[in-house]
């Protein structure tokens, strides 16, 4: 996959810090970061790992509530999102609903609430574990995901939302309504202005540095 030239000198550089394990193939697009915050600050932020323009209309978030197994709720996608670029998704209610590339009420979820991203019937990132209502967590409880900011670390090892999740390893804590690194992943570091979201968003991230995209991590036998 290509990389974005304006970020390939950093990449190259540090890309033996990264693996990919093989028995996962990386989604063109996947779940990047996830906030369950306060009250409504409630938040996915989803990133095309790709070096093309994704067409959003064919996918879908699903959240499945309190361990049922049947989605509760179904939020359809739209517009084109660039490559390289992040497409953040927030409440109606979130007080950053603003800044967000499409909002709904109906992404409402407590930490025990499974997450699914789909392109038609075909799953391509979760959070938690559909048929489950527990509230998900590493082994010490410090990595959960409830009233937490997670942020997908440079692995990509597990999509299945029926198996049992670890939030510890995939993904990086962050406190509660951290929303400071939304929209910001990969080639994206949410300075461009439309990224192809109903809503773009104006962020200034000058003096943050941006995680690095997987699509540049070495894939291991």
């Amino acid at each position: 996959m290509k990389l974005n030239p304006s970020i390939s000198a950093i990449v190259w550089s540090l890309v033996s810090l990264y693996t990919v394990t093989a028995h996962a193939e990386v989604p063109t697009l996947f779940i990047s970061e996830y906030l369950e915050g306060a009250s409504n600050n409630k938040a996915l932020e989803l990133y095309n790992n790709t070096d093309s323009n994704l067409i959003l209309d064919n996918y879908r978030i699903e959240i499945y509530f309190n361990g049922n197994t049947s989605a509760g709720a179904t939020i359809k996608l739209s517009g084109t999102l660039a490559a390289g670029k992040t497409y953040v998704i927030a409440h109606s209610s979130a007080s950053f609903a603003d800044t967000a590339d499409k909002t709904s009420g109906s992404l409402s979820f407590n930490g025990n609430d499974a997450v699914v991203l789909k392109n038609g019937d075909s799953i391509l990132d979760s959070i938690g574990q559909i048929g489950s209502s527990d509230y998900w967590s590493n082994g010490s409880g410090t990595v959960s995901t409830q009233n937490m900011d997670l942020r997908r670390s440079a692995t990509v090892t597990d999509i299945d939302p029926t198996d049992v999740f670890d939030p510890g390893a995939q993904w990086t804590d962050y406190s509660l309504d951290d929303f400071s690194d939304l929209g910001i992943y990969g080639a994206d570091d949410g300075s461009n202005g439309d990224d192809g979201g109903d809503n773009p968003p104006s962020r200034n991230s000058a003096v943050m540095m941006p995680r690095l995209p997987l699509a540049v991590c070495k894939v291991m036998a």
